[in-house]
């Protein structure tokens, strides 16, 4: 059995930062920088940087980029309204658990607005500013109700380097290729 004073301080410390988040707009607990949309019929994501307090379980302790952030796709302008009221209020909180997907990632959990198009493929997104990761954003042709997709059509990759992003790419694309799935690639501005 664990330390009791242990628990006790552990117990004491997480209302306080659950007590804190309740009381705190998004804005304030998360920064974040957009990756504007740079191609037609493309997202715009906004990326939050994650505070360790609220990385739990297995990942927290990765080391893995992708740990730290949180990506919202935004493909309308209602998006983008919401996010913008989303960032203006405390996270949603009940029972002493944050709950994400009632606030910020609603947008995430709604089915693409985008139209089809041709083929899949790789948006790389150089970041705005520094110390923000190039991300690598993987969209399907259309939805596909695939668990772990954004919007059931988009995976999001954070990376360090541009060469990070340009291997990720040539391994995805040859795992497409022999499946039969042909993949474009566009660049984004920043930096």
């Amino acid at each position: 059995m664990g330390n009791p004073d242990h628990t006790s301080a552990l117990s004491d410390f997480l209302a306080k930062y659950v007590d804190h988040v309740r009381r705190t707009p998004l804005r304030e607990l998360m920064p974040s920088l957009l990756y504007p949309s740079f191609l037609p019929n493309t997202p715009s994501v906004l990326v939050l940087r994650v505070p360790d307090e609220l990385r739990v379980g297995p990942k927290r302790s990765s080391g893995r980029l992708s740990d730290g952030y949180k990506a919202v796709l935004i493909e309308t302008q209602a998006d983008r309204r919401f996010v913008e009221d989303a960032l203006s209020r405390p996270l949603v909180v009940r029972n002493n658990v944050i709950l994400m997907k009632e606030s910020i990632d609603k947008t995430n959990l709604r089915r693409s607005q985008l139209p089809a198009s041709a083929s899949a493929g790789f948006l790389h997104y150089a970041p705005g500013d520094e110390g923000w990761p190039h991300l690598l954003v993987t969209m399907s042709w259309a939805p596909l109700p695939i668990p772990g997709l954004l919007r059931e059509r988009y995976a999001v990759g954070y990376y360090e380097t541009e060469a990070e992003i340009v291997a990720a790419m040539k391994h995805i694309a040859g795992v497409s290729g022999q499946c039969g799935v042909p993949m474009e690639v566009m660049f984004g501005g920043g930096v």
